[in-house]
């Protein structure tokens, strides 16, 4: 009878725990690639949830008022996902990628008129993806990347293929699967729909970005067109014509992109550091002048890396004399304002327990209206404006999570690191999430959850699984010891071991594993 008793129990609490897990899983929804109009009234951006019964996402374009007067709406439907809304300049129109192709990859882009009548114009089908999306400034074309399939990718049946000839150490990435004989390249073509698109980068090297030059005659790009390309980390910004034409503009070899001109079309921001050789390292804002190649650091009066764990975004130009950017900060990430002249020190311009994945300004226009979404511990990532240091949160989509599962908090501590580290504070940054009805008074077993990189961090934002670990009845425990993102380049750096002097990333191996 007893043994019964214990089954039913164990029955009765993994049954609870599927439940929980289903509600969990079935209500996750989140905001993300924010697009602000170009006179600031307005933000596009992807709202994606989770088809729970189909086992796939689903992803839609909707709009937001700055003002929040009237509701967000979407302004496409269906069950594939679109992305990657970018404005025209006169904000008349509104680009928008899909995967509404019924081929495997596929995707589409799309423009969209936006406060008149007309229709959706699909204005380009490309077999191996599309991002990066870019309206010229004088609205004539739109710059995108997209990988260049080679012929093997054209064929139906793969098992016939002959065997793939691997000559490069850059061959595979997390999410792409084989990627050196499908390389990146930028393509432009008439916003009108009037013609193909055209790649400006074709061959056998890959290109990030793409920013547009003020007179729209091309674009820099982000590229390793070096001969050591592929033994190193090494990427320069590059000056790339609409004719193809490539000028090179960075003359010392370093990690440089996630390139942004200015609006009077004389310098370039970006993201990166000088040392290619080195790994992990925190990357900071720069800024180049187009005509001399002269580049300076402008953030790093403030060392944190400018390029988060949610990914790298293009600094923003506020003005001629301003950026925004992102950057992490010991378990959260925020919008930061740089000087692009480098005088002063960047300015944190939002805060409190949450991480910014995501954000977006006017370039040299509306630059007072700045969208971002950021999560919380017990809440989705969310649309969010801030307006001359006034936040505003437009969306409020984890409503239907909240009322299904009550997410349950971090508890936020740190305790000492226990080693010799002097370049920073030297201590761990710990979060524990407690099981629901927890009692001070009972034992409960405990998650130690790791992550991995290792450089990246956890912190405040919203985490599924250790809401559903902590629902199971565990005490979870997270932290970002030595080696972590969201600190000084000091601690970050604190695992590596002797430099080779030639060799890039070195120092593994060594004191990670002591």
């Amino acid at each position: 009878m007893a043994n019964e008793k214990v089954s039913t129990k164990t029955e009765t609490a993994s049954s609870k725990h599927r439940e929980i897990a289903e509600k969990i899983i079935s209500n996750q929804i989140g905001a993300a690639s924010p697009a602000v109009s170009p006179d600031g009234t307005q933000v596009a951006y992807v709202v994606t949830r989770v088809d729970y019964k189909a086992n796939k996402y689903r992803s839609q374009i909707w709009l937001a008022s700055t003002d929040a007067k009237q509701a967000p709406r979407p302004l496409t439907a269906g069950e594939k996902r679109d992305g990657n809304p970018s404005w025209s300049p006169d904000g008349t129109w509104l680009a928008f990628t899909s995967g509404r192709s019924e081929k495997k990859g596929e995707t589409t882009l799309h423009v969209m008129p936006i406060g008149s009548s007309g229709e959706i114009r699909t204005i380009a089908t490309m077999p191996d993806g599309v991002g990066s999306v870019r309206w010229s400034p004088n609205g004539k074309l739109i710059a995108f990347t997209s990988r260049t399939q080679d012929e093997r990718y054209t064929k139906d049946d793969e098992a016939s293929m002959s065997p793939r000839k691997i000559e490069t150490f850059f061959t595979r990435l997390n999410g792409e699967d084989f990627v050196f004989d499908r390389p990146q390249h930028i393509y432009i073509v008439p916003s009108d729909g009037t013609a193909a698109p055209r790649n400006i980068t074709p061959g056998t090297h890959e290109h990030s970005g793409p920013s547009w030059l003020a007179d729209s005659s091309g674009v820099v790009t982000s590229g390793a067109l070096h001969e050591t390309w592929d033994d190193d980390l090494a990427n320069d910004l590059h000056l790339v014509k609409l004719d193809g034409e490539i000028t090179t503009l960075t003359d010392q070899r370093g990690v440089y992109y996630a390139p942004s001109v200015s609006p009077d079309g004389a310098r370039v921001a970006f993201i990166g550091s000088d040392d290619p050789l080195t790994s992990p390292q925190n990357d900071h804002v720069g800024v180049l002048e187009i005509r001399t190649k002269k580049r300076e650091w402008v953030s790093r009066a403030l060392d944190r890396t400018f390029s988060p764990t949610s990914g790298a975004i293009a600094p923003i130009w506020r003005d001629d004399k301003t950026l925004i950017a992102y950057a992490e900060d010991r378990g959260t990430a925020h919008v930061v304002q740089v000087d692009a002249t480098g005088k002063s020190a960047p300015k944190w311009l939002t805060s409190g327990r949450k991480i910014v994945k995501a954000f977006n300004a006017v370039a040299g226009g509306a630059g007072a209206t700045i969208a971002y979404v950021a999560s919380e511990v017990n809440q989705l990532t969310e649309l969010f404006v801030l307006t001359k240091s006034v936040e505003r949160r437009l969306s409020d989509l984890s409503a239907s999570l909240v009322a299904a599962s009550a997410p349950q908090t971090w508890d936020h501590f740190t305790v000492p690191c226990g080693s010799t580290y002097t370049g920073g504070p030297n201590e761990i940054d710990v979060w524990m999430m407690k099981p629901r009805d927890f009692d001070a008074a009972k034992k409960y077993p405990m998650l130690l959850n790791v992550h991995g990189g290792p450089h990246t961090q956890y912190g405040e934002t919203y985490f599924d699984e250790a809401q559903m670990q902590a629902a199971a009845g565990f005490v979870v425990v997270m932290s970002n010891p030595r080696g972590s993102s969201g600190r000084e380049q000091a601690w970050g750096q604190a695992i590596l071991g002797r430099k080779h002097p030639v060799a890039p990333g070195s120092g593994w191996g060594d004191a990670d594993v002591k």
